[in-house]
């Protein structure tokens, strides 16, 4: 009967929820507890758009964002987003205020390739907790351009054991109507998953970063530079704190930075995993790499793996202590340092 020139096939559709709510809670030594409440339209109008709202309320991050998400723009494979959000953000070396918006267009190029394209404007508010009281009434209105081009072929994002994850991405700082920063930030990553038996997972990852200013009396905001150290950096140090500090231990954003992370990761038993890691890292005013600058980091850990990433429990011993650092750090967190 499979050899008929016609086959009658009764199909029985069912149209998905309209909308998903969304509700998420976390915890990191860094970023402390927060949740948030995600609101999704799945099919806006009929006309097959999604509309995002969300809210993420934590001790370190208050954060509203909204997102109108076109996945076949004009009839095409490219993805185009409208975003607006509003943030309040504390860090170790200044608290501030954003607020902006963005429209991106993504385009995937079968399973492994990606390209983001995206023009951003964004207001930056220093509430205090900086060593320089004037950045809080500078003008910090920052728009900007970004290219990014992401690989991926690991196996598996939530437990990768082979392949390699590359990203490359280069953002343009430009003056608007007076105000803003001439300056360009470039950042790259490559990360190797090698698995030789089936216990055993071998990992290296190397990123780079770097910030050019594009004129002179170029100043780059605070917000903007670039700082080490953490759960997701270099372990075993408090979160930027592994790069330069000022007189009162406050840390100094840098304009270039490199960081090496190596981890052996062995299975358990299931979803248990341990690890062995080495963390390097340099950060310095550039233009070149400063090697002397670099820290040294070595630990092990605990992971139990979800079926979105891994609970991760690491303990870092810093190699190479400076007068008044401790022992090491504890860092509990949700996900890959890398």
């Amino acid at each position: 009967k499979e050899k008929n020139s016609q086959v009658h096939l009764l199909v029985n559709l069912e149209e998905r929820e309209h909308y998903v709510i969304d509700l998420r809670a976390s915890y990191s030594t860094d970023d402390k507890a927060s949740g948030s409440l995600t609101i999704t339209d799945l099919n806006l109008f009929g006309y097959g758009k999604r509309l995002v709202a969300k809210g993420t309320l934590g001790f370190d991050l208050r954060r509203g964002e909204l997102s109108y998400i076109d996945p076949h723009i004009f009839g095409s494979k490219t993805e185009m987003i409208l975003g607006a959000y509003i943030q309040d953000e504390d860090r170790p070396s200044f608290n501030v205020a954003d607020y902006g918006g963005s429209i991106s267009f993504l385009r995937e190029f079968g399973r492994k390739i990606s390209l983001l394209v995206q023009y951003n404007l964004i207001r930056t508010i220093f509430r205090g907790g900086t060593p320089n009281p004037d950045e809080e009434t500078e003008d910090r209105t920052l728009p900007h351009a970004t290219l990014s081009l992401n690989y991926d072929s690991r196996d598996y994002f939530a437990d990768p054991r082979t392949g390699l994850y590359g990203l490359g991405s280069v953002d343009y700082f430009h003056s608007f109507f007076g105000t803003g920063a001439d300056f360009v930030k470039m950042r790259g990553q490559v990360a190797y998953y090698l698995s030789p038996t089936r216990r055993f997972t071998f990992v290296n990852s190397l990123r780079l970063a770097g910030i050019v200013p594009l004129k002179n009396s170029t100043v780059v905001p605070r917000s903007e530079l670039l700082f080490i150290g953490g759960d997701y950096s270099i372990r075993g140090f408090n979160q930027d704190e592994a790069g330069a500090l000022d007189t009162s231990g406050t840390p100094i954003g840098q304009t270039m930075t490199l960081l090496f992370n190596s981890e052996l990761q062995f299975r358990v038993k299931g979803p248990i995993k341990l690890a062995a890691f080495f963390d390097t890292a340099s950060s310095s005013l550039g233009p070149a790499f400063n090697l002397s600058t670099l820290r040294h980091s070595a630990g092990a850990g605990l992971r139990y793996i979800t079926p979105v990433g891994p609970i991760r429990f690491d303990y870092g011993f810093i190699l190479d202590p400076l007068p008044g650092e401790g022992l090491g750090r504890f860092h509990f967190t949700f996900g890959y340092a890398f």
